[in-house]
Parts: C-alpha cells; structure tokens; sequence
C-alpha cells in the first residue's frame, strides 16, 4: 500500500515529487501534457478496478467524470502547444 494515501495531499504530491527527482533526477524528461493525459488514462483504470471491488459507484463515476475533464484538457492544451511550436 502507498504510504501517500494517509498524508495531506499538498504534503504527499511534494514528497513523491521529490522521492521523483531522487530517482530519476531534476530535469523532466518527456512532456508533461502527455505524461498527463497517461496518467489519466491510469486513473480511469483505476476507478473501473473501484467499482469492480464495490466502491460506491456516485462517487467513482464523479471521479471519472473529473479524470476524463483532465484527460481531454490535457490532450487539447498539447495539441494546442504542437500547433504553436511545430
């Protein structure tokens, strides 16, 4: 189990950021809109695993609800930034 899921999530996004940077460095690599649009993907996994364990349904369908907002931002900002760089 992670140990972030017990924490403020101001302090667990901090901490696993740094945790990150350890591992991997300072520098990010890859480009963040799309590593973005990734996780959402993970996270609409993750809430299908949810609702197959019997988390309660209202509540996982409003999270995929905001996911799938994250999702199509993220795709469209980086399509966006293609269209102005490229």
């Amino acid at each position: 189990m992670s140990h972030y899921i017990d924490k403020p999530f101001d302090d667990a996004t901090k901490e696993k950021w740094a945790a990150g940077q350890k591992v991997y460095g300072t520098t990010f690599v890859g480009e963040p809109a799309e590593q973005l649009y990734e996780e959402a993907l993970d996270g609409w996994n993750y809430c299908e695993e949810m609702l197959r364990w019997g988390y309660p349904e209202a509540d996982v369908r409003l999270m995929m609800h905001a996911i799938r907002f994250i999702g199509a931002t993220a795709q469209s900002l980086r399509q966006a930034r293609a269209s102005s760089v490229g």
